[in-house]
């Protein structure tokens, strides 16, 4: 008698939704760190195959440069906002204070009016510490050569957004006129990396504030801070 063998059937994995496997990793990643989520991990989160995320993403490497990007797209758009016309004061404010406070900020005040408008409809989590980008920037030496690609070409970017904001502000007197505008901006980036690891070390709140009015009393005059 013959025995009945069942025949896998063979082709293409199932389509999934792209979308909503970037959003599963990307709080994965954001509340425990890129580098403690294997891709297993995602694709239960997602409810799916993980054959399935090598074959829409090409794997791991190409699935988190999508969740950099979903954060740039979701959080960071205010970034864009930084140019000669944007209020230095301002923008050292939600830089830093967004770190601090994970992003729950007081935009009553007048002067961050101009970063209230981001559009996003993306609820942050409670456990979400900081800065996602930050937070994964910090463990480049474990990622990929895109990966630090990516980093690179965005702090590029946001130094030349931040040069050319101080540059402006030297005119206006909102900034200490002896800065080197280049140098200034690449010295805020650095410490903003210093204060998202004070963040994720349960660093006291009024410590980093203190640390903060530390940083803006190099750079802005008193009268002008936000």
């Amino acid at each position: 008698v013959q025995e009945n063998i069942r025949i896998k059937a063979r082709g293409r994995p199932k389509r999934i939704d792209r979308d909503a496997v970037i959003r599963s990793a990307f709080n994965l990643y954001w509340e425990h760190g890129v580098e403690h989520v294997p891709l297993t991990r995602v694709a239960e989160e997602a409810d799916v195959n993980r054959v399935s995320i090598y074959h829409e993403f090409g794997g791991e490497e190409n699935l988190l440069l999508e969740s950099l990007r979903f954060y740039k797209q979701a959080f960071q758009s205010r970034i864009k906002n930084i140019d000669e016309n944007a209020d230095l004061p301002a923008v050292v404010h939600v830089m830093f204070k967004t770190v601090i406070f994970d992003g729950a900020l007081d935009w009553s005040k007048p002067e961050v009016a101009l970063f209230k408008n981001d559009n996003s409809s993306i609820k942050r989590e409670p456990n979400h510490l900081g800065c996602f980008y930050l937070q994964t920037k910090l463990v480049r030496n474990l990622l990929r050569d895109s990966h630090s690609l990516y980093f690179d070409r965005f702090d590029s970017a946001l130094v030349k957004r931040l040069t050319r904001c101080i540059d402006a502000a030297r005119e206006k007197g909102t900034v200490f006129s002896h800065l080197d505008s280049k140098k200034t901006s690449e010295f805020l980036v650095l410490q903003l990396g210093l204060f998202q690891t004070l963040r994720q070390s349960n660093c006291s709140e009024q410590k980093m504030l203190d640390a903060f009015t530390f940083i803006e009393s190099m750079v802005i005059p008193k009268k002008y801070r936000v």
